[in-house]
């Protein structure tokens, strides 16, 4: 059999060609689509459980492990922090990871978005004073930002962060709120 290429070359009016190409075009589209919803549905399935774990301790520790397992396996990152917001307005530290030193500051992208409950993401809103921020997501908790997640450097297989990401941002800033709550309300107990 020959190949379409020469048969549309050798019958270049021939309309059957022309509909064999139109579908094998739009054949190669669907199994596009086909392999991003496949990827996409392995994203919501490991961020499933990932919520899951979040939610099935009240242990303080054992929920930073489960935040810290969602940021390097869903965002790639090994190297970000986490920042609650105190009574007195000022971020406390709860928790640093990777080469981070525990008093990194999470600069004034990170306030941004305590005051505006938007999750940063960069290259999509504009550059940080600190270039190596790559997301900073709002901890939210009955509609008020306890805290964020300032992400730093990606893992080298990530070039950045898509809007894809932000719908995965927000999930985890929604359950890291309610998780973290549960766990303080529970040792306050």
């Amino acid at each position: 059999m020959k190949p379409l290429n020469d048969l549309v070359r050798e019958e270049p009016d021939n309309p059957l060609l022309s509909r064999l190409i139109a579908l094998e075009h739009q054949n190669r589209e669907v199994g596009q689509r086909l392999s991003e919803a496949e990827e996409r549905i392995g994203e919501l399935s490991r961020l499933h459980v990932a919520s899951q774990r979040l939610h099935g301790s009240f242990d303080r520790a054992e929920v930073l492990l489960g935040i810290a397992e969602i940021v390097a396996d869903l965002l790639g990152s090994e190297e970000f922090a986490l920042y609650e917001h105190q009574p007195d307005g000022q971020l406390a530290t709860a928790m640093v990871q990777g080469a981070l030193q525990p008093g990194h500051s999470p600069g004034r992208r990170a306030r941004q978005v305590l005051g505006t409950g938007k999750t940063y993401l960069a290259g999509r809103d504009g550059a940080d004073e600190d270039s190596n921020l790559a997301a900073c997501i709002p901890l939210i908790l009955g509609g008020h930002v306890t805290g964020v997640i300032a992400v730093f450097r990606l893992l080298p297989h990530r070039v950045g962060l898509a809007s894809a990401d932000e719908e995965l941002c927000d999930v985890l800033g929604l359950h890291a709120a309610v998780a973290l709550h549960f766990a303080r309300e529970r040792t306050a107990a």
